[in-house]
């Protein structure tokens, strides 16, 4: 596999790099899921953005997305499944993406024993 690097650093590419090469209509060559994962990531940070990702997520319900990505004052939350060139998300995945893109609203809640109750009844509504 080749790995593809910045011209002027020699690292991986740069934002700059990687939004030069996918408007000219050439995205980077054989990136996996997991550097495209470390590229979303280190955008984040250099946006200042919130953003989370479950490294191992083999004991969770399947489908869930790969990244979270929110700004620490709010604003849209951008849920993103990351997938290499040519591959397409699991159906449990589709069924999240499907339900996810059909959101209403965000209910952002600490949920404890004591206010289970009304967290519940938040979801039955």
């Amino acid at each position: 596999m080749r790995r593809c690097t910045c011209p002027r650093s020699g690292a991986w590419l740069c934002t700059t790099c990687w939004t030069l090469l996918v408007q000219a209509g050439q995205p980077p060559p054989d990136v996996s899921e997991a550097a495209l994962q470390r590229r979303v990531r280190e955008v984040c940070k250099q946006l200042g953005l919130l953003h989370y990702h479950t490294r191992d997520s083999r004991k969770s319900e399947a489908g869930w997305v790969d990244s979270a990505i929110i700004h620490p004052a709010g604003g849209v939350l951008h849920l993103w499944e990351l997938k290499r060139e040519g591959q397409r998300p699991s159906l449990p995945q589709q069924a999240f993406l499907r339900a996810l893109a059909a959101a209403t609203g965000v209910d952002a809640r600490v949920v404890t024993p004591d206010t289970l109750a009304e967290a519940v009844a938040a979801l039955e509504r």
